[in-house]
């Protein structure tokens, strides 16, 4: 490359040209770093938790208390929604209830927690260049970024009776009329594909 005029020019454009090769290399690396969040967004993306036994991706779980008491749970992944977490609940409740003969239930404890996590990535700058060394003043720097990942769990201990509930107990849930409302909110998990 040819610099005009003095020998301070040359400096100059010498200066100028490395300067302009780090910009470039830190909006290289800016959009390298965001480009690898947004990846690991996208691979944490998979289908919310369907309605299913417990496995490893969540699904529901029960434990016979008593003859009529159970202590029923449901875990949802970090793309099921806390409402689909408590409608699943309530339906596993109520399918649950109608099962042992019973007809309606009545909670005695629920709860939703909800579990977060953070994915966190840090990406160090550095104003290197292999083809100068280093011979002024330089700095680095680090960006950190933070993605939160949160998963909900449901538990509730149900206590189910014969008979037709109580209007005044308000914490009494009719199992059936549960199962029609709530049937069309209910996902099932696709079949795998026999091949």
């Amino acid at each position: 490359m040819r610099y005009p005029g003095s020998a301070r020019s040359k400096i100059a454009w010498s200066v100028y040209n490395r300067l302009m090769g780090l910009r470039a290399r830190i909006v290289f690396r800016t959009s390298l770093a965001a480009l690898a969040v947004g990846l690991l967004a996208a691979c944490a993306v998979g289908t919310p938790t369907p309605y299913q036994p417990l496995q490893a991706d969540g699904g529901f779980n029960e434990q016979k208390i008593e003859n009529n008491r159970y202590r029923v749970t449901f875990v949802g992944n970090t793309i099921t929604p806390r409402e689909d977490v408590e409608n699943y609940l309530l339906f596993r409740i109520a399918e649950l209830t109608l099962s042992q003969g019973y007809d309606y239930f009545i909670l005695s404890k629920d709860d939703t927690e909800a579990n977060t996590t953070y994915l966190q990535t840090i990406t160090n700058y550095d104003t290197f260049d292999p083809f100068f060394p280093r011979m002024w003043p330089h700095s680095t720097f680090a960006t950190r970024t933070a993605m939160p990942i949160t998963n909900y769990h449901a538990q509730a201990l149900a206590v189910m009776f014969k008979g037709t509930k109580s209007a005044t107990e308000i914490h009494a849930y009719d199992a059936r009329d549960v199962q029609t409302s709530l049937a069309t909110h209910v996902r099932r998990p696709v079949a795998a594909p026999r091949g």
